[in-house]
């Protein structure tokens, strides 16, 4: 009975060492080569930091002089002692101030939009013949009196309508009107109910 062996068959190889003692040896003195050069960088980098400490304390002492120096130069400044009292009269304005803008805000003073828009609205609405002597506008626009001339008298309530038209003057309503018969022409005064029972006068 005969028996066959394949000697190259992997399975019945030797198997060889993955690391042979040379190899070994040789990563051993590679690694200990790395460590001698890591080492001596780190000493270099040390020896680096340490020649830049010395020149920063060097500089940090000589600005440390330096202002001591200018210390001693410059005078001592003195408290002002009117300070205290300006101050104060400052903070107390400034509460009177701060107190008239939050009253100014609520509308406690009239209309807080200010009087630009009637002054507008009068300069834009004009009638040929017909002109304002006199604009009077109070409590922030509540109370208005005008005050003119005109050719005629036909003119004031033309130029009363025209008036209507402006925004600012929507829905506003002149309660009194006094007319003066000139040799000129009329005078004329527009406001409060007031003018009603008064002579038309000088406007």
């Amino acid at each position: 009975m005969r028996q066959q062996i394949n000697l190259y068959d992997p399975i019945l190889r030797q198997p060889r060492p993955v690391f042979s003692a040379a190899a070994s040896a040789q990563g051993l003195v590679l690694v200990f080569l790395g460590l001698l050069l890591f080492q001596a960088y780190a000493g270099w980098r040390v020896s680096s930091l340490a020649a830049n400490v010395e020149e920063l304390r060097g500089t940090r002492e000589l600005a440390e002089k330096r202002y001591q120096a200018l210390q001693a130069r410059t005078p001592r400044k003195t408290p002002d002692p009117g300070m205290e009292g300006r101050i104060a009269g400052l903070t107390e304005e400034l509460g009177r101030a701060t107190k008239l803008a939050d009253a100014l805000g609520a509308g406690g003073f009239g209309n807080a939009s200010g009087m630009s828009g009637y002054l507008v609205g009068l300069a834009r609405q004009r009638i040929d013949g017909l002109w304002l002597t006199r604009i009077d506008i109070r409590a922030g626009g509540n109370a208005i009196d005008l005050a003119g001339r005109s050719g005629s008298a036909e003119q004031v309530p033309q130029y009363l309508q025209k008036l209507s038209g402006e925004q600012a003057f929507k829905g506003r309503t002149f309660g009194g009107l006094a007319l003066r018969v000139e040799e000129t022409g009329v005078s004329f005064r527009l406001g409060s109910s007031s003018l009603a029972s008064e002579s038309a006068g000088e406007p």
